[in-house]
């Protein structure tokens, strides 16, 4: 069930007004079996999967809390920590390490005897809800929660369907206190602005992400040799508008949808090209993912305390010449990258951020326009997005010999000469690039005018009903959201 489906606007509508219709007592108990329902309409028998899962988390949080001898403690996380890294690792990455296997085989000799397995379903989701599992246990460990022992209660933490496929990734302070006293009637406003939410998510996605996604698509799908550096840098920025409007709009629909049963989500972007810096970028793109990965591996990498907040994104302040810093900075990237697939273009796009990301730590503590700091910004953002946008290559190129023979494109000076594709894809391009810039000024002006005017109504109806008009006319169910295959 997409969320950009008709079939999903049905149920949401009839999930909603039955939690909101129902007497107190029944009211969980339909959130939780429409979470069941949502994520049962995919596969069914991974529900089995996912309660297993949700289990042995409820039940090995319940024995640490109880547990006074640190030994036993930690022995108990190991084994909650080894069933949900385990199951992530057979079903997403199997063929990933069979692959690399095979390859050391190819170099020792031929004598030894190929690794073959059978077929192998991704479960839609488990990326997302093994991290969300994984941080109620640690949270438990480290004394920041305790646990519940309401397991339906728990199991809807997991499964609460506008989260549980792609995020936001939500702490368990921030979701279960609100699963378990929420009356789950929303106010007025709040279904509003929860309505507001999925025609802006739909918007991006139906109307923006996937009239760029054949593009893309085809894009891509060119023979290598045949492109310019300039097809390149057109590639690269298409793609990282293209995964932008696309998780950006998943994010909207599911913040909305919690919104419209009384849940708070926190914002996961944060107009992220607009950034000044790659420290800056990760704290507006995917935020709940960034700052997970900051609390409970970077830090802890670092030795460092944990901040236990869905906000800030990974990057914190360090010195850049510790030897420890440098390696953790690179190991946590190479994870986050392989987290995303399995597939070493993934952890070259983990290196290529965290290169960055250490090259801003060297120049940022420099004099350079220290004194003129709108100068600064605007040579930030002039320099940041372009890095930014160069790295989406090896995230789309499917292979690493691909994804080099892109980048060695746009080093070298002589492939600039000639354009490969038809003139309407460079200027899409440039127009959704013009456009950002434009938007978010207009955004800036409608804040005022309706802060000083008594027009904001017209101004709201009218930016409201034109999205809603492009959002109608263009609404198919044609692709799925990308983090999907995560």
């Amino acid at each position: 069930m997409l969320f950009n489906s008709l079939g999903y606007l049905f149920f949401l509508v009839l999930s909603v007004v039955s939690a909101w219709a129902a007497p107190a007592f029944l009211r969980k108990w339909i959130v939780l079996a429409a979470s069941l329902f949502f994520y049962g309409s995919w596969k069914v028998e991974f529900l089995l999967l996912i309660v297993f899962s949700a289990f042995v988390d409820y039940f090995f949080a319940l024995r640490i809390y109880k547990s006074a001898d640190h030994v036993r403690r930690k022995l108990l996380l190991l084994c909650s920590l080894s069933i949900n890294i385990g199951l992530l690792i057979y079903f997403k990455y199997t063929f990933f390490l069979v692959e690399n296997i095979n390859s050391l085989f190819d170099l020792l000799g031929s004598s030894y005897t190929y690794i073959t397995i059978g077929h192998i379903i991704l479960p839609l989701g488990i990326s997302f809800y093994t991290f969300l599992s994984i941080s109620y246990t640690i949270d438990v460990y480290r004394n920041l929660f305790v646990p519940i022992r309401n397991f339906p209660l728990y199991l809807t933490y997991v499964l609460f369907w506008p989260h549980m496929i792609a995020g936001p990734i939500l702490r368990a302070c921030e979701l279960i206190p609100q699963l378990s006293s929420n009356s789950f009637r929303p106010s007025p406003e709040d279904v509003t602005r929860g309505a507001h939410k999925i025609l802006l998510g739909l918007f991006l996605k139906v109307v923006l992400a996937d009239e760029l996604a054949p593009l893309v698509d085809d894009a891509f799908n060119t023979e290598a040799s045949t492109l310019s550096g300039l097809d390149v840098w057109t590639m690269a920025y298409a793609f990282g508008f293209q995964i932008y409007f696309d998780f950006a709009g998943y994010s909207l629909i599911a913040i909305g949808s919690a919104q419209l049963v009384n849940i708070r989500f926190p914002e996961n972007f944060n107009w992220p090209y607009l950034a000044d810096s790659p420290r800056e970028f990760w704290k507006r793109w995917h935020i709940t993912l960034s700052s997970w990965i900051r609390d409970y591996l970077y830090l802890p990498l670092m030795g460092s305390r944990y901040e236990d907040r869905s906000s800030g994104g990974l990057d914190i302040e360090r010195s850049p010449s510790a030897h420890h810093v440098v390696v953790a900075l690179f190991v946590t990237w190479v994870i986050m990258g392989l987290w995303h697939g399995a597939n070493w273009t993934f952890a070259v796009w983990g290196v290529w951020h965290a290169a960055a990301i250490l090259l801003y730590r060297v120049i940022s503590r420099t004099d350079l326009l220290k004194e003129m700091p709108q100068l600064r910004s605007v040579v930030g953002w002039g320099v940041t997005i372009p890095i930014v946008m160069l790295g989406w290559i090896p995230f789309r190129a499917g292979s690493l010999d691909k994804a080099f023979q892109l980048l060695g494109k746009v080093i070298d000076v002589t492939q600039y000469g000639r354009l490969s594709f038809r003139e309407n894809f460079y200027l899409f391009v440039f127009s959704i690039f013009l456009g950002m810039l434009l938007l978010r000024w207009m955004i800036s002006l409608r804040e005022r005018i309706i802060q000083h005017s008594s027009l904001g109504w017209l101004v709201n109806g009218l930016a409201y009903g034109a999205i809603f008009f492009l959002t109608f006319l263009y609404f198919k169910v044609s692709n799925q959201f990308i983090y999907f295959q995560f």
